[in-house]
């Protein structure tokens, strides 16, 4: 327990610098770029983000699992993935482009094809970043994990940063920092894997790659819907309202999903965990006791996050970018939402039910997409953002049902606080005041 805590500790320190990471690039492309700017380049990079999500075909998650439970060597593991990551940017480059042949003009219309050039550009990067990280986490290099996000989240407001002071800021100038910064960011990723395997074995084991695949695909569904689930929102509001209502949507999500990082620092921490297990107890009480404080850590962070909201909104963005806080209020329940059913689909996971996470997924997704039908032409991001915060809850009852299922608990005990959970937050206060 104290081991997770202080990984916990430093996991969702990571990812408070990349939510201020992230909060800065906001306030620079804002500024710079104004609305319509802005919701260009969130336009021309949301296809690539979803092809890195559809093309790794679920083997980031399955090098997790596999790397926990040792089945290949790190070297072995760390030229498989590479070899694999390189053919997924591959795959992902031909995709995206017959994708814009068919839909240029309809959900991707506004930015030039320089700007599409660019963001698919940083397939490759990205995609390598994304295949060589999990090998870190899966061998409980924790450390070596939270320095690559921490590197990569700086690396992006860094490189945009000198970007805008080197050349007059547009969209295309924003598209080629991301694009360097991404490159950085796997080369650093790779040095730490040398650092711990000293070197790479670049031969294809196909029998790990079935397994994996076997695992991985099923795990891949889940991540395809969840990442539909978090973006379908921007795809139908630029369809239906154009990129100013993206703009300014955007900067109302990226505000929101800033309390991610609470959820994402336990629930990171806790595939491996279940995974590695010897002996897999689905009774562990320490997956409920980790949703129930996550829940509540996240809604006390957004209590405090919609007081502040509007004096940061008046400090830090252009009057253009005010009507964004409407969005972000209709959206931010359903952030609180998800925190707890991603805790919950990761101990799926490192139970080795990826499949459930599929029927999860799509059931979120398929009353998003109904509800930003309706709702988007009504109230424009207000609707969008309550379509979301409703599909989210449907999220974390499906989720909880599973759970409670597996682990033989009732709804009660799984999302109700216990008194035992009170003591412990005191216990823990206490040290903490201790300590300091």
């Amino acid at each position: 327990m104290a081991s997770f805590t202080r990984d916990w500790a430093s996991t969702l320190g990571v990812s408070l610098v990349g939510a201020l990471s992230g909060f800065a690039s906001s306030l620079l492309t804002a500024h710079y770029l104004g609305p319509e700017g802005r919701g260009l380049l969130t336009v021309a990079l949301l296809l690539p983000s979803i092809l890195v999500a559809v093309a790794n075909l679920g083997l980031p998650t399955a090098t997790i699992y596999y790397a926990a439970r040792a089945e290949l060597p790190p070297p072995a593991i760390i030229g498989n993935n590479i070899l694999l990551g390189l053919l997924a940017a591959a795959a992902s480059a031909l995709v995206g482009a017959l994708v814009l042949l068919l839909s240029a003009d309809s959900m991707f219309k506004g930015p030039q094809p320089t700007h599409f050039l660019l963001a698919f550009a940083a397939l490759v990067p990205q995609t390598l970043y994304t295949f060589m990280r999990p090998i870190l986490l899966g061998y409980r290099e924790v450390k070596g994990y939270n320095a690559a996000g921490v590197a990569q989240s700086l690396l992006i407001v860094t490189v945009l940063a000198i970007s805008f002071l080197a050349f007059s800021p547009s969209v295309a100038v924003s598209l080629s920092a991301i694009l360097l910064a991404w490159w950085l960011a796997a080369v650093f990723v790779l040095v730490l894997l040398l650092r711990r395997s000293g070197t790479v074995d670049l031969r294809l084991r196909c029998s790990y790659v079935r397994k994996a695949l076997g695992y991985g695909l099923k795990a891949h569904v889940a991540n395809i819907l969840a990442m539909l689930l978090y973006r379908v929102d921007l795809l139908l509001l630029n369809s239906l309202k154009g990129p100013d209502a993206v703009g300014l949507y955007s900067l109302a999500v990226a505000a929101a999903e800033s309390l991610n990082m609470i959820s994402q620092a336990g629930a990171t921490l806790l595939l491996p965990r279940v995974a590695a297990a010897a002996s897999q107890q689905p009774t562990d009480p320490f997956v409920g006791l980790l949703m129930r404080t996550t829940v509540l850590a996240t809604a006390l962070a957004a209590l405090v996050l919609s007081c502040c909201a509007p004096l940061v909104f008046v400090l830090c963005f252009p009057p253009a970018f005010m009507p964004a806080l409407s969005g972000f209020y209709a959206i931010l329940p359903g952030i609180v939402a998800m925190s707890g059913t991603r805790v919950l689909c990761n101990f799926l996971a490192g139970y080795g039910r990826p499949h459930l996470n599929i029927v999860v997924g799509a059931a979120a997704l398929a009353l998003n997409v109904v509800l930003n039908l309706l709702w988007i032409p009504k109230w424009g991001m207000v609707g969008a953002g309550f379509a979301s915060s409703v599909s989210y809850f449907l999220a974390l009852a499906v989720a909880g049902r599973f759970y409670a299922r597996i682990t033989q608990v009732s709804w009660k005990e799984t999302f109700i606080p216990r008194a035992a959970d009170w003591v412990l937050y005191r216990s823990r206060l206490e040290l903490l005041l201790r300590f300091r």
